[in-house]
């Protein structure tokens, strides 16, 4: 009787246990640590792209007015490019919001002197939202280099990435490449290069020889 009563309570749980696991963010098993992050996009834009393609891509993917495209009200005039340039671009279309990152491109490009650096995508904290994002972020861009499993209260992301910090086998190489980190109900792309570009560039033009 103990057995049987046993048994019974073992079934229960297991029943209970895929119940969950089909309503909740799921647990990587496999990772798959190099991808070509570079040729991702999101909201069909890809890191790289010059600022007016960017703008062209997102209008046509969503489906929105070009005025609902809103560049930085305050745009400073710019090392590289000695003109003053928007630094980014934001869109929000219903509980969706998309912060488009720009960066002069290093070495300067008349026709296209701002370059996506960083493309950030969000929507409203449910549990929904949530499960949503991590089940089009995996069917879109395939297995994560690295991650955790997610619960609905506790999360610490999932990576894609260029270059893969290979000593510790966890998130990006900081510096080195593109990565994309889903955090939801949060999505974000960033390559620091194109910043980097422009730090070693200020560095250049703002050195002189010691004369002594």
């Amino acid at each position: 009787m103990v057995k049987q009563v046993l048994k019974f309570f073992f079934l229960v749980c297991i029943t209970l246990q895929a119940a969950y696991s089909n309503d909740h963010l799921e647990e990587v098993q496999q990772f798959t640590y190099f991808h070509n992050v570079d040729q991702f996009d999101t909201a069909g834009i890809r890191l790289g792209m010059n600022a007016k393609e960017a703008e062209q891509q997102i209008i046509a993917k969503l489906q929105i007015d070009r005025s609902q495209v809103k560049y930085d009200p305050f745009p400073r005039k710019n090392l590289v490019t000695n003109t003053k340039q928007s630094n980014y671009f934001t869109v929000k279309k219903g509980d969706i919001e998309i912060h488009v990152g720009l960066t002069a491109a290093v070495p300067f490009n008349l026709k296209n002197p701002m370059l996506v650096s960083s493309v950030r995508y969000k929507m409203p904290r449910t549990p929904q939202n949530m499960l949503n994002m991590q089940k089009l972020a995996f069917k879109k861009y395939g297995k994560p280099s690295n991650g955790v499993r997610i619960t609905d209260r506790e999360f610490s992301g999932y990576k894609w990435c260029n270059v893969v910090e290979e000593k510790k086998k966890w998130g990006c190489l900081h510096s080195t490449g593109a990565k994309l980190v889903l955090n939801p109900p949060e999505l974000s792309m960033t390559d620091l290069s194109y910043h980097n570009a422009v730090v070693e560039y200020r560095n250049k033009i703002e050195s002189s020889n010691p004369i002594f």
